[in-house]
């Protein structure tokens, strides 16, 4: 159930929502920590069939339509807790240049996603675009978030 919010909290929300979602996107940052990693390639797609693993941005072209093919890292959310879990089954060297996985890690207490989920929902996959360095991405995720 999502927390209920103030008069004052609701009046925020409505006035940065009219100054458009890309222009507040730098206000959403705070939703996860952004970790990135380089794993053994096969070590990936595994990684990406756990349950508590959630596609996102580029990593969830394909179920959102999105005109982006490369070979850019996987991007997806875990909790803290699945971070671990996975930290404990595979080498995970983590690095800023060149990785091949970025993990977007939410404290469990604020989980937002469902417990089956695999791909982040459309919306949430546009904001991830919108913070790529790449400027294709970023036009996908502006094109993706004009099309909801």
């Amino acid at each position: 159930m999502p927390p209920s919010l103030s008069a004052y909290e609701r009046h925020r929300a409505r006035q940065r929502l009219k100054e458009g979602l890309p222009n507040i996107v730098t206000l959403l940052a705070e939703r996860a920590h952004r970790r990135t990693f380089y794993v053994h390639p096969s070590d990936v797609d595994r990684i990406l069939n756990i349950a508590g693993v959630v596609r996102t941005a580029a990593s969830a072209a394909a179920e959102h339509d999105i005109d982006l093919i490369g070979p850019g890292p996987e991007e997806v959310y875990v909790s803290e807790s699945t971070l671990a879990q996975i930290a404990a089954s595979c080498h995970m060297e983590e690095r800023p240049e060149r990785p091949n996985l970025v993990m977007r890690v939410v404290a469990d207490p604020h989980w937002p996603f469902a417990e089956d989920a695999a791909v982040a929902p459309a919306a949430v996959a546009a904001v991830d675009l919108l913070e790529s360095d790449n400027d294709r991405a970023r036009r996908a995720g502006s094109r993706l978030l004009e099309s909801l």
